[in-house]
């Protein structure tokens, strides 16, 4: 004669893996989110950095024969053609959106001269995103540090 065993998870195998599985999420969690944080702060910079680098290169062509700049706002990025944002082209505009979350401090647009590619616009933009933050600093040659 056979004798059948159950075959099933108790209780307290079930209680023990569900634990276990929470406290691995509640661990990796913050992990997970800082890295993302910083990911999309880089990310930012990074748009940021090739927009302004975009507006140099089309300022130092004499593409529309025009200063070309970039215009940060709360929301994105908007590469003009222009010497400034008010008296700009609008039909020339080319707006990139970004994460609202990442805040900016410091110069907020800066415009290229034609043929050189320098400005005026001297100083820093900071990026920061809770405890991180990125300094782009651009001088008056119009390099761009980061």
């Amino acid at each position: 004669m056979f004798f059948l065993k159950n075959k099933a998870f108790t209780l307290l195998e079930i209680m023990l893996t569900v634990s276990i599985f929470v406290l691995s999420a509640s661990i990796l969690s913050p992990i997970y989110l800082s890295a993302k944080n910083r990911d999309d702060l880089s990310t930012k910079t990074d748009i940021l950095v090739s927009s302004l680098r975009r507006a140099q290169i089309l300022s130092i062509s004499g593409q529309g024969d025009s200063s070309w700049g970039v215009k940060i706002l709360e929301d994105g990025l908007v590469i003009f053609k222009g010497d400034s944002y008010l008296t700009r082209d609008i039909s020339q505009d080319d707006v990139v959106s970004v994460n609202k979350i990442i805040l900016t401090e410091g110069l907020d647009e800066v415009v290229f001269t034609k043929i050189f590619g320098e400005t005026n616009n001297i100083g820093d933009i900071k990026l920061k995103l809770r405890d991180k933050e990125i300094t782009v600093g651009i001088n008056k040659k119009g390099v761009i540090d980061y």
